[in-house]
């Protein structure tokens, strides 16, 4: 005999996640380990609701500093709580990144702006050096001198 004639139905995802954000747990104010959302408070809520309630923060590598969406990046923090820290903390450092990704710009500018006007213009006008007009330095013991020398060190005149 059953208890209902209520045939049973699997949980949605949004179900799922939402009794799964009922079991984390977070450090308050006064260090100690409470329930991300209370559960009393939770009877009354629907599962689209509890999520609600919820924001993902990106950690430990924040999208700023190249982090992703992937499931190992993100931490669920109760909504006031993910505002906060992004207002202050997240600020802080996303304002300090554009201050140095700014000053490495300006760097970089100077330089190819300076590497840009020191380069001498390609002179079409002129033509290139012929053999007879450019002298090669010789190396000593090269196939081009009639010096060739042993590696017992004495110098013999080729053949």
């Amino acid at each position: 005999m059953r208890l209902t004639d209520k045939k049973r139905t699997n949980p949605t995802k949004d179900e799922k996640l939402a009794a799964t954000l009922l079991q984390l747990k977070r450090f308050n104010e006064a260090g100690e380990l409470v329930p991300l959302i209370d559960r009393e408070q939770a009877k009354g809520m629907s599962a689209s609701e509890l999520i609600s309630c919820v924001d993902f923060d990106h950690w430990p590598v924040a999208v700023s500093l190249g982090g992703t969406n992937h499931p190992t990046n993100l931490v669920p923090k109760l909504r006031a709580d993910h505002k906060k820290k992004t207002a202050t903390k997240d600020a802080k450092i996303n304002a300090k990144l554009r201050r140095i990704l700014a000053k490495e710009k300006e760097k970089s500018d100077k330089l190819s702006s300076f590497y840009r006007n020191t380069r001498p213009a390609p002179d079409t006008a002129a033509s290139p050096k012929t053999a007879v007009e450019k002298k090669k330095r010789q190396i000593m013991g090269s196939k081009s001198t009639p010096f060739k020398k042993k590696l017992n060190g004495k110098t013999e005149i080729r053949k």
